[in-house]
């Protein structure tokens, strides 16, 4: 996945016989042992996805936004403290109505911050929200830093260190918002600059008489909203180069999973191409001689025998020179059903060639083997494996056999074909043991 957009692409057409793996640099052949058939269909599994820049930015633009709002949130629920603070300091020195009148207008903005921020981090974890929603959540930000910086104004000349210490919580509140806002550089930049720019002004612009710290408090108010600036720009830079991280390690494990899940439909799918018959859904040969060496193992490993039954269809040939090759097929079809329905579930059928099964009997003896393929050889002579163009019934000729202790597959192979041999010489539609 790291050299291009790689493609598994099954090639069942032709000889049938690989799987090759496409991609920009090279081709990986895989030898997938597929039985040659023209029934088969190409398979195709989805290659790995590119990722688009503009898809990448906007879910991180959509995570930047639910961000900032989430850190808005925790900001307007912890600001309380800080006014209740200044408020404290400042009771008693400045007119008790004027700051009730501030700390409500600060309750108020806050409020209707915490509201806006929640909404707005609620719908920016489903999609990108509305890009009026965060103007308006800016402008109430940048609100409050106003009423909050404009608590110099209710200072009393001659208090030189309760001017510091309110520039001081002020420069406070401005440095704390760095974390709380520089995912949106609008918002930082109105509430950093409504809360350091009156103080500053007042003191610079309208300096209080004999008052030796007006000059450096308006300067140093100055100085932290340009911090503030510069620190915000690189805790933005920082925080959104994280997030961007993140987002697309998300999408990309996203993109795994749901790759994984095709490639293991796709495994499924070749697996079944490369064992099944296509016409009638048994087992091919390849599949075949695989469950026969597994019988064969757990029979010398425990002692549980198997038989074999191969059914050969009676005239077949006439079938498929009168009516078709179709009406064969439709024949070869019923057949597989008719047999699989007298089947237990632990035993297998296959298709070993044009119109000869074999049926695989787990944990048989040799008079259930002779019972399963007398029930089959009914089955299909019962009624008409077809109806279309016309009624047609065929019959079948069995060789049964059961596997002894240590016999070869050759061997096994063998006796069930002689066994066959003789029911179609014993005059057909009939069974013989081996």
């Amino acid at each position: 996945h790291a050299v291009g957009r790689p493609e598994l692409v099954g090639n069942v057409g032709g000889t049938g016989r690989a799987i090759s793996l496409a991609s920009g640099v090279k081709n990986i052949t895989l030898d997938a042992g597929f039985e040659h058939s023209p029934e088969m269909p190409a398979l195709t599994i989805g290659s790995m996805p590119d990722y688009p820049t503009q898809r990448i930015e906007l879910l991180v633009q959509q995570e930047v936004t639910r961000q900032f709002a989430m850190r808005e949130l925790r900001g307007a629920c912890t600001a309380p403290v800080g006014y209740a603070i200044l408020g404290f300091a400042l009771w008693g020195h400045a007119s008790t109505q004027r700051l009730i009148i501030w700390f409500a207008l600060l309750c108020v903005f806050e409020l209707n911050n915490i509201v806006q921020s929640a909404l707005l981090a609620r719908l920016a974890r489903k999609r990108n929200p509305p890009i009026w929603r965060t103007h308006f959540l800016t402008v109430s930000i940048l609100c409050e830093g106003l009423v909050f910086g404009s608590s110099a104004i209710f200072l009393p000349p001659g208090l030189p260190i309760l001017a510091l210490f309110n520039t001081a919580v002020l420069a406070v509140g401005a440095a704390l918002c760095i974390y709380h806002l520089c995912l949106h550089k609008p918002a930082l930049w109105a509430y950093t600059s409504a809360l350091m720019l009156p103080t500053s002004a007042l003191n610079l612009l309208a300096p209080v008489a004999n008052d030796p710290l007006a000059v450096p408090v308006g300067i140093g108010c100055l100085v932290v909203l340009a911090l503030c600036a510069v620190l915000a720009s690189d805790a933005a830079f920082l925080t959104r180069e994280g997030i961007h991280a993140m987002v697309t390690n998300r999408v990309m494990a996203d993109d795994l999973q749901r790759n994984n899940a095709e490639l293991r439909t796709a495994l499924t799918t070749i697996h079944e191409l490369a064992t099944r018959d296509p016409l009638t859904q048994c087992l091919n040969r390849r599949a075949a001689m695989e469950v026969l060496g597994r019988e064969m193992a757990r029979q010398d490993r425990q002692d549980i025998a198997f038989g074999l039954i191969s059914l050969d269809l009676d005239h077949f040939k006439i079938v498929n020179d009168r009516f078709g090759h179709p009406a064969g097929d439709a024949v070869l079809q019923a057949t597989a059903d008719r047999v699989r329905a007298q089947l237990r579930s632990e035993d297998f059928l296959a298709r070993m060639g044009g119109e000869e099964f074999l049926c695989v009997i787990t944990h048989a003896d040799v008079d259930g083997l002779q019972a399963t393929a007398e029930r089959i050889r009914q089955s299909m002579g019962s009624s008409p494996l077809v109806a279309d163009p016309e009624p047609l019934t065929v019959t079948g000729s069995f060789g049964a056999v059961l596997r002894d202790p240590n016999e070869s597959l050759e061997a096994v192979l063998s006796r069930v074909d002689r066994a066959l041999y003789r029911a179609k010489k014993g005059g057909r539609n009939r069974v013989e043991l081996g």
